[in-house]
């Protein structure tokens, strides 16, 4: 006599909330393998083993999608800084926010290379995009131990940008150089952007 099949576990089922937060949770998961366009109704219904009219019932376009996606990723980078705050000395923390802001782009060329073409065309994407600098920015500003003036700010801004550039360029060169001596030309370079004259 063969033994009956085993019954499926019966899915768990999730509050509106959970469910939505799952679901971004697998879209920033199909965006960091790939690229924004892998994150699609198909691929995330597929993951998340559930209808496609599930997801436009969170997400009516794929729009929609792709920006709380965005944000998610944009939160990563949000949390990784936070936890750099009050580990050591000014300058050291400084340092680990270069790391962390490095490690984004690096680890997560896709995501970031997302935002940045985004915010060129869509508003909401941009100020997503914003936010992860001005979260960089930030660790400079708290590193000067004082509020910037707004010049100072201009300089900051400039400096977000200069670390973008230069990560950037260093991945299309396959890390040429070593990690290590990036980080370090890029704090080099860092006092140069935040060095005062009385603004």
């Amino acid at each position: 006599m063969s033994n009956p099949t085993p019954e499926k576990p019966k899915r768990r089922r999730l509050s509106p909330e959970r469910r939505r937060a799952q679901l971004v949770e697998i879209s920033l998961e199909l965006l960091l393998e790939g690229a924004l366009e892998g994150v699609t109704v198909d691929n995330v219904a597929s993951r998340a083993e559930v209808s496609k009219s599930l997801i436009f019932h969170y997400f009516p376009t794929i729009r929609e999608l792709h920006l709380a996606t965005l944000e998610a990723a944009a939160a990563v980078l949000t949390s990784q800084f936070e936890a750099v705050v009050g580990q050591g000395t000014a300058a050291e923390q400084l340092a680990k926010g270069v790391d962390v802001f490095v490690a984004f782009i690096e680890l997560q060329p896709t995501a970031f290379d997302a935002l940045s073409a985004m915010a060129a065309t869509d508003a909401e994407f941009g100020e997503v995009f914003q936010a992860v600098r001005d979260q960089a920015a930030s660790f400079v500003a708290q590193g000067l131990g004082e509020d910037p003036g707004p010049v100072r700010r201009y300089r900051l801004a400039s400096w977000v940008s200069f670390v973008e550039s230069m990560v950037r360029a260093w991945i299309r060169d396959d890390a040429e150089v070593a990690r290590a001596e990036l980080i370090a030309e890029i704090l080099d370079v860092t006092e140069a952007f935040v060095a005062t004259r009385g603004d």
